[in-house]
């Protein structure tokens, strides 16, 4: 959980999501960092639940990546440009996902059904 939102300074614990603050302060989530900076993907959807194991190894290796290669290091990846392309992205599948309604299966059905056609858009 967000040491901001416990409203608790340790002086032992780091959070991890001021190390990687964008602009003006904006915090990224721990799977955004962890696929962009780490290229795992944490909490995926297919598990039951979050696993705080998971997520304090991914805040660890954000720390130690930090400290090993520093801000500049971190300044080059563009979190904020990368972060506004995942949320297009998200806003997109969310839009395609409610064009096939609620089930998200449907959708990938669709898009595999186009992939074996020999004629994009058309079903087999």
């Amino acid at each position: 959980m967000d040491l901001r939102v416990l409203k608790m300074i340790h002086p032992y614990v780091i959070d991890t999501s001021l190390l990687y603050a964008g602009k003006q302060g904006r915090r990224f989530k721990l799977t955004f960092l962890a696929r962009v900076i780490l290229g795992k993907d944490i909490q995926c959807p297919n598990k039951l639940g979050r696993d705080g194991i998971e997520d304090a190894r991914a805040a660890l290796e954000l720390l130690q990546y930090f400290l090993k290669y520093g801000p500049k290091k971190i300044a080059e990846f563009n979190l904020e440009a990368l972060a506004a392309n995942q949320e297009q992205g998200d806003k997109e599948e969310a839009a395609h996902m409610s064009a096939f309604g609620s089930h998200p299966g449907l959708g990938l059905m669709k898009i595999k059904e186009e992939e074996e056609s020999d004629t994009p858009g058309v079903r087999v």
